[in-house]
């Protein structure tokens, strides 16, 4: 059982990505597509984490348990280096949706906390009777069967804490039965330590006790270690101190290369951005397809919807540069279909959009591409032909002018065969001497 909704929490982190994205105007702020693909895939491991954490131990909304990942893990889902992963990590974090991330070291896997912005969780609903006690662990609970009250200090308020006393055995022994590994007091865990100890505690220091044997987290970071003697002291050799000058280089140039896109951030970008171009298009031409084709059909939502899939595929294989020209011709083959059917609406028609538009069909909007080669032919006849007439028409009315205005028979005749030249049309230029003799020979006789 998953207590993480997917669907909710994918498109709260889009939403919480856009208001973060908006608001940055340096790109290098920007949490890019990449990025977004790696937080999806820690989301989805978190929601398999939280669902099995909440069977071994139950937890609350308020008090949720970290995700225990590594780089190498996170790479392996999103196809990427470790070191990608771990720029996209720090961008993560400094947007917000990684709240925060502790390090265990370097061979035990990380913690990472989430927002609760982008977290669409649903667990069981919880008796109301439920107690502070009911949330430890079984073996505190075995070995602790009945809570022992903090005895209340001087001049203090009573604030009814409690004080939990793990792994301690009140016999006539004076030395505690706890794991002799445990007693250490640098280590986050309150096992065998002295109860008139516990009872010295501030009230604030009693509440960030229980916080931590109900969370587990401590609530402190990884402590460094201690520095080199050469370090401590200031003495360095030679070769010592080049190696820390060439690590410091190291390290500046590794801090210049996070805030460069990597070349898989660009690929993505790329094809972001190519397919919301193809998308803009395909939708472009199937508004035009609606508004001249089926202005008269009735079409769901579904249809349009596979339309518009389909329109996609059409421009899937033209380059970025020939698309505006691609589009041209089909808003031309369009407009073919429309005259075609406008010329007897009666006994043709348009196919559906799933079944037109489909590349496959041979009868469909594939068949149009021969009408575009035909039409283009058939309008250059036609401005030869309109050329001609002109040609023509300006040797009929030299001929019928009066002789003040009218050019010499024979220079008319000399222009008009040259422009008709011209049209590389031999036949029309044979038409021409028929025509003008049949003008010329009347008058003549």
């Amino acid at each position: 059982m998953y207590y993480l909704n997917y669907t909710h929490t994918l498109r709260a982190l889009d939403g919480y990505v856009a208001v973060h994205n908006k608001e940055k105007t340096n790109y290098k702020e920007r949490v890019r597509p990449a990025m977004v693909a790696t937080a999806q895939q820690l989301l989805k491991i978190y929601g398999i984490a939280l669902a099995k954490a909440y069977k071994r131990k139950a937890f609350t909304k308020e008090e949720l348990p970290a995700l225990r990942t590594n780089n190498v893990q996170l790479a392996k889902l999103t196809h990427a280096s470790t070191r990608t992963v771990q720029r996209h990590l720090v961008r993560l974090q400094a947007a917000g949706i990684i709240t925060k991330k502790k390090w265990n070291g370097s061979k035990a896997p990380f913690e990472l906390w989430f927002t609760a912005k982008v977290l669409s969780l649903k667990l069981p609903e919880m008796p109301a009777a439920v107690t502070a006690a009911t949330l430890l662990d079984k073996e505190t609970v075995v070995n602790n069967p009945v809570e022992k009250p903090v005895n209340k200090l001087k001049n203090e308020v009573d604030y009814n804490f409690l004080s939990y006393t793990d792994n301690q055995c009140f016999k006539n022994k004076n030395t505690t039965i706890g794991r002799h590994t445990d007693t250490s007091n640098t280590t986050s865990n309150i096992n065998n330590r002295i109860i008139r100890v516990n009872k010295l505690l501030t009230p604030i220091e009693k509440i960030q006790n229980l916080s931590k044997r109900l969370t587990g987290y401590t609530g402190q970071e990884r402590t460094p270690l201690p520095l080199r003697p050469s370090l401590r002291t200031g003495y360095t050799t030679g070769n010592t101190q080049e190696k820390a000058l060439q690590k410091n280089k190291v390290q500046e140039k590794v801090v210049s290369w996070e805030d460069k896109p990597s070349e898989q951030d660009k690929k993505i970008e790329r094809q972001t951005a190519r397919e919301s171009l193809l998308q803009s298009y395909a939708e472009k031409l199937w508004e035009e397809a609606k508004k001249k084709l089926y202005r008269k059909t009735h079409l769901s939502m579904t249809q349009e919807e596979i339309a518009k899939e389909l329109l996609y595929e059409w421009y899937a294989p033209v380059s970025n540069e020939k698309l505006a020209q691609v589009h041209g011709v089909y808003t031309k083959r369009i407009e073919l279909v429309r005259r075609y059917v406008n010329l007897a609406p009666d006994v043709r028609y348009v196919q559906l959009p799933y079944l037109f538009f489909d590349p496959e069909n041979p009868n469909g909007f594939t068949r149009t591409k021969t009408w575009v080669h035909q039409d283009s032919a058939y309008q250059k006849r036609k401005r030869i032909q309109r050329k001609f007439f002109a040609i023509l028409n300006y040797f009929k009315s030299n001929e019928t002018a009066e002789s003040s205005k009218a050019i010499p028979r024979l220079e008319c005749f000399k222009r008009c065969e040259a422009a008709i030249k011209t049209l590389k049309r031999p036949e029309l230029l044979q038409e021409f001497y028929k025509i003008s003799y049949q003008i010329v020979q009347p008058e003549s006789s």
